[in-house]
């Protein structure tokens, strides 16, 4: 067997990665939505099809795949996808009961459903659930069920880690490192568990203000549908800068708000500063950009429609609302992510390691945007902080990591890899714990509920948690849109 024979390129890649983050909404508005409109949105989608294939064709030098790089990169992204705790192999954490509840009331219902308790419609960015629960419908089996889950889900991480590891110019060790790069978070967090016991330095209340930021890896246990899109969106947005494809990451984008709301708002922001670094390319091929927004809105508007329909805007305000030492905390995060960044920071321009200018210029522009942040709470997790910044963090991954591996300087990178360690040396433990809890080797704590997704998070979380993820009665979207 030739294990080094080219068996894909980086355009096959895109083109399934595009296909994946659409296929969702497809199946959304093929069966929640009213046929007539239903037909209009779904040939709109053939003419976005047929833009995305054009501005493709408009870079021919794309980077191939060998077969043993399919192979490890597969790999890589199932082991992410078990450990992170998809499908119920390795131990879970307490967010996918709810997880769990989603994929279960779109398998047992027909769509679209109500919750029996409230006779209301759902409303929520279902893009990652809806594929996996459309196939195992066939066979109404739990454990098939998790199984497509898992597959669904090692689909779009071995999208995103081998888009990765194309822009990253093939380099494993970088993808690997800065899969487990976190803020000082974890390591603040272990520290102030094993010694301080401090609710000043760090608090898991959610009345307070809930300063956090993941790993990639983290992330992915804490939030299955949001990571592959945050990732996806991000390395678009990198990839197209490099190779002026700059088109390019509005479709992905467009079709990741139906997964991903805060993150792919934050990748949004991120790329409208790529396109003002690039005006003037903005400003040659402002109806090209024209044309294909005006597509996509054709396409996705009956889910724009739908994501506006919510019942409750949730909680949102500014930091100093929420806690009376507010400002304490606020220094305090910014000291130990924001500062301990700043020290890399310094470490990293003094003796810096080449690398491609769209990264750095986003590297230090992800800071500023990681600051301002920091001063607004939105949802009851503060999510747009706690789930906005994971493109953020991507971005501060992939840079940091990618100066440890590339540096000369050896006292640099010894220094480098010390901090890396610190900050990771917590989620190594969750990943040991992981191999030693999961279906095959050992015993494995398995948290289950029952109910649908209503009650779910009414009984697990809150009732206004619950509330916000309902369709608002009698809105456009109900009298006008929705197949009933």
């Amino acid at each position: 067997m030739h294990f080094n024979k080219v068996i894909t390129s980086q355009k096959t890649l895109l083109l399934i990665a595009f296909l994946f983050l659409a296929f969702p909404c497809i199946l959304f508005i093929a069966t929640w939505v009213k046929l007539t409109f239903a037909l209009i949105s779904l040939a709109a989608f053939l003419i976005v099809l047929k833009q995305f294939n054009l501005t493709l064709d408009n870079h021919k030098a794309y980077s191939s795949l060998s077969l043993s790089e399919v192979a490890i990169l597969f790999i890589l992204s199932l082991a992410i996808v078990l450990f992170s705790g998809v499908g119920g192999f390795a131990s879970q954490i307490r967010d996918y009961i709810g997880h769990t509840a989603k994929i279960q009331d779109l398998v047992n219902y027909d769509w679209p459903f109500t919750y029996a308790k409230v006779n209301r419609y759902p409303c929520y960015y279902f893009g990652y659930y809806l594929a996996p629960a459309f196939f195992s419908k066939i066979f109404a089996n739990v454990f098939i069920t998790n199984i497509i889950w898992i597959l669904w889900a090692t689909l779009g991480m071995f999208c995103s880690m081998s888009l990765v590891y194309l822009y990253l110019q093939k380099d494993l060790k970088v993808l690997v490192l800065s899969l487990f790069f976190s803020g000082s978070y974890s390591f603040v967090f272990y520290i102030n568990q094993k010694f301080i016991h401090s609710n000043l330095l760090i608090s898991a209340n959610p009345d307070q203000i809930y300063y956090v930021a993941y790993s990639i890896f983290g992330s992915a246990m804490w939030v299955p549908n949001q990571i592959i899109p945050s990732l996806l969106c991000t390395i678009i947005i990198l990839t197209s800068a490099q190779n002026n494809t700059i088109k390019l990451p509005l479709f992905y984008i467009s079709c990741s708000f139906f997964w991903a709301p805060f993150p792919t708002l934050i990748a949004s922001f991120l790329y409208l500063l790529i396109l003002c670094k690039k005006y003037s390319y903005v400003l040659t091929e402002f109806t090209g950009f024209i044309k294909i927004g005006i597509s996509i809105l054709c396409f996705l508007a009956p889910i724009a429609i739908y994501l506006s329909a919510t019942s409750s805007a949730g909680v949102s305000g500014f930091v100093w609302n929420y806690n009376s030492n507010w400002l304490a905390i606020l220094l305090g995060y910014l000291f130990s992510e924001i500062g301990f960044l700043f020290i890399v920071i310094f470490l990293l321009t003094k003796f810096s390691a080449k690398l491609p200018e769209e990264l750095s210029y986003l590297f230090y522009v992800s800071i500023i945007v990681f600051c301002f942040l920091c001063l607004t709470k939105y949802g009851v997790w503060n999510d747009l902080m706690a789930r906005g910044n994971i493109p953020l963090m991507f971005i501060f991954s992939i840079y940091i990591c990618s100066q440890i591996v590339h540096t000369q300087n050896f006292s640099k990178k010894i220094l480098l890899f010390v901090i890396y360690m610190l900050v990771t040396i917590p989620l190594l433990k969750i990943v040991l714990f992981q191999l030693s809890n999961n279906q095959l080797i050992g015993t494995m704590s398995k948290k289950t509920d029952t109910g649908d997704m209503y009650e779910v998070l009414v009984k697990n979380y809150s009732q206004q948690e619950g509330e916000q993820y309902l369709l608002k009665k009698g809105s456009f979207f109900e009298k006008h849109l929705l197949k009933k």
